[in-house]
């Protein structure tokens, strides 16, 4: 269990395409306050899927921890099936991740009585009424979370959305828009670009229709982040600035340098007034020179995905101008895919699908033979099928220099903070492999 969040490998329901998530375990009140809202709000370990668009809450395992309040709890979801032993020693895990993440002298006695919660619901709940809110409190909170969901469906039809924000003018209060703020961290959060824009849209016909003076709108949850992403970005070298503006670009938004700018105004230290000067005239610099390369990028990749589709031999085209096709045809052509989805149109789908299916296929045959096997391995469902691949590669490759790729593969995973997920099922294949080996040599 992580503290920080773990990058995990998730299959779309819908259209069956892998993707990374990034996903909390554990939830600490003090130290993660932003994490605590996006939990009330519903939007904690919510992804969505870049190929078709779907939204949906992982239901994982959570830890939530109120060092003020002296509160542990612990929701473990039923829908992961989980024995009585299985789930006890998962609980187990949960809380040791926490006890491990404070110093010795913050570990109190209900450390060792979490509370336990079955649903989601409950764990909220739970949050809520250790602050005192009381029942009627939860209800108005929950009504305010369905408006706000009904209110971002209708964002793109203003036959819909306004006289749905006319009748409920009432309801659009503090609260309101707290709850509104808090949606829009988690999104930035998860880097969920499309859901930010939606939201940020929404709540700029709030202001507009409503006549909400634009500073009262509140920035709490969204100034924890900038905050941090501050912080982060003070202490990078700057040889290293260019990688981490890469890695955060999606939350260098207008909000991040309006903060960047009150810091200066408010500092009364004239050199850290000019530190902060010359940070934030290097980040706008490198987020303007991205964005112009990523904008090429893009419409390179559009004009690549029109010339394949006019192509008479589609697959033809592809493997011609594989070494061409890069990150930026792989979003151009999930944005393409979604936008078909949604328009339900299946025979554009099927088409487009085909060609990330061909695309991908054709880069994993220019790996060496050795690397292919290792992703057909990761690949493999179950304990009986890698033994399959084993044998295969066993007999095709040098069995210690196979095994000594996956080490090196399950280093470099490690160094470069990879998911659990991944890492265990890598350290999984190589125990195999060193099993399987031991055996044919047994019997040898």
């Amino acid at each position: 269990m992580n503290v920080l969040p773990a990058q995990t490998q998730i299959t779309c329901p819908q259209c069956g395409t892998p993707f990374q998530a990034r996903v909390y375990n554990v939830v600490d009140a003090r130290q993660q306050p932003h994490l605590k809202e996006q939990l009330l709000s519903g939007q904690l370990n919510v992804v969505t899927c870049p190929s078709c668009g779907t939204k949906g809450a992982l239901m994982v395992p959570l830890a939530y921890h109120d060092p003020d309040k002296e509160l542990l709890v612990l929701f473990i979801p039923s829908a992961l099936n989980l024995s009585m032993e299985e789930e006890e020693r998962l609980a187990g895990q949960l809380t040791n991740a926490l006890m491990n993440a404070v110093p010795p002298e913050a570990r109190k006695g209900y450390f060792l009585n979490p509370k336990r919660v079955m649903t989601l619901e409950g764990l909220i709940e739970t949050i809520l009424e250790a602050e005192g809110v009381d029942r009627e409190a939860l209800r108005r909170q929950s009504e305010r979370i369905q408006l706000l969901l009904k209110m971002l469906d209708a964002v793109d039809d203003e036959a819909i959305l306004k006289p749905l924000v006319e009748a409920n003018r009432e309801q659009v209060d503090r609260d309101f828009l707290f709850l509104l703020v808090g949606m829009m961290g988690a999104a930035e959060e998860r880097q969920d670009e499309r859901t930010f824009q939606r939201l940020r849209q929404l709540q700029e016909k709030l202001v507009t229709w409503l006549d909400i003076p634009p500073e009262e709108i509140p920035r709490a949850a969204q100034e924890a982040v900038y905050g941090d992403l501050l912080r982060m970005f003070r202490q990078v070298s700057p040889d290293q600035l260019r990688a981490a503006v890469a890695q955060y670009r999606p939350l260098l938004d207008y909000g991040f340098f309006l903060y960047v700018a009150e810091q200066i105004e408010g500092s009364e230290d004239e050199a850290e007034k000019q530190a902060l000067e010359t940070l934030r005239d290097a980040l706008v610099d490198l987020t303007e020179e991205m964005d112009r390369e990523a904008q090429e990028a893009m419409e390179r990749a559009a004009r690549q995905l029109n010339e394949i589709l006019r192509a008479p031999d589609m697959d033809a085209a592809i493997a011609e101008r594989l070494d061409e096709l890069d990150e930026a045809f792989l979003v151009v052509l999930s944005a393409n895919i979604q936008a078909a989805t949604e328009q339900n149109r299946p025979d554009v789908v099927q088409v487009l699908q085909h060609i990330y299916r061909r695309v991908v296929e054709e880069a994993e045959r220019k790996l060496r033979p050795e690397l292919q096997m290792v992703n057909r391995l990761l690949r493999a469902e179950t304990r009986e099928e890698r033994e399959a691949l084993l044998k295969e590669a066993f007999s095709t490759f040098n069995p210690a220099g196979f095994i000594e790729i996956l080490e090196v593969l399950a280093a470099d995973a490690e160094a470069q903070g990879v998911s659990r997920d991944f890492l265990d099922r890598v350290y999984d294949i190589i125990e195999q492999a060193k099993s399987f080996l031991d055996g044919v040599q047994v019997s040898q």
